[in-house]
């Protein structure tokens, strides 16, 4: 009786786990996916994916007197600090949003950290010693960045007579730095349309003047040459070259029996040669 009854107990049990293996099996065929369930990514924040590539930076270029740069031709390298090759600009340019001489808008950045190095200066400019700088874009004030070129150096000097007055026409041989080269008064490299007036650039930074021609009818007072350096954004004064009126001497002339004025001719000399001319020199 006992075992019976033991026996029933097991039996009872072993058909209540039955049961509910077949529940089980039940809840898995009217379940139509199989194994967890996929899990759903958070929606990306609208502020962010809107401000993803619509952050512009501003470059400017000043002289050192801190007013624009009046030519075009600058060139710009703009890097991410995230990597990258980089984007290249140019005032101007079709990716440059202003069309102001000096002024470049690049759009559509990143917000970030970049590099901003200029690579070729403005026409008749040079570039800074320091041709790089970092800029944060993307923060509450929009991101801009000022580059100071400085103009290119030059040098003048004058062609006078010996109270001061202009005489155009005289050719002078000069070194910019490069070579030798030579330049007439009043001609395409002189910047200054008066009479004996020269004004040059000098783009490597140092300048040598010679005289080579007088103006006709005038002969240089020394044959002296000068150089020195020339610093960028301004203008370094020469010393000029005196000039003499070639009328003022006469070529010696053999002593004849002729007549006193001949003799007394004969030893005028040209002041190109004489000690005196140096007192000219401007």
């Amino acid at each position: 009786m006992i075992s019976t009854l033991r026996f029933d107990r097991r039996a009872l049990r072993v058909s209540s786990l039955a049961l509910a293996g077949v529940v089980m099996l039940a809840a898995c065929d009217n379940d139509k996916s199989v194994g967890p369930n996929p899990v759903t990514s958070m929606p990306t924040s609208p502020s962010l994916a809107k401000a993803t590539g619509t952050q512009t930076l501003t470059i400017t270029l000043v002289d050192q007197n801190a007013s624009p740069v009046t030519t075009l031709a600058a060139k710009f390298k703009v890097t991410s600090s995230a990597g990258g090759p980089g984007s290249l600009v140019v005032d101007n340019a079709p990716n440059d949003g202003n069309s102001a001489v000096g002024t470049i808008l690049m759009k559509g950045l990143a917000a970030g950290t970049y590099e901003v190095c200029q690579t070729i200066a403005p026409t008749d400019y040079v570039l800074p010693a320091a041709p790089c700088k970092t800029v944060i874009v993307g923060g509450i004030v929009a991101a801009s960045v000022q580059f100071v070129d400085l103009t290119v150096a030059r040098v003048r000097w004058r062609i006078m007579d010996h109270i001061g007055n202009g005489i155009g026409g005289a050719v002078i041989k000069v070194h910019d730095g490069n070579a030798w080269s030579t330049i007439t008064d009043n001609s395409s490299l002189d910047l200054d349309p008066a009479p004996g007036a020269f004004e040059v650039k000098a783009p490597n930074g140092s300048y040598s003047t010679c005289p080579k021609a007088p103006p006709a009818g005038w002969v240089f007072s020394a044959p002296n040459c000068f150089g020195m350096p020339a610093p960028h954004g301004q203008t370094t004064d020469f010393p000029g070259f005196g000039v003499n009126p070639s009328s003022a001497c006469t070529s010696p002339r053999p002593i004849t029996m002729a007549s006193p004025a001949h003799r007394s001719t004969r030893s005028k000399r040209c002041p190109a040669t004489s000690r005196r001319s140096s007192s000219t020199r401007v």
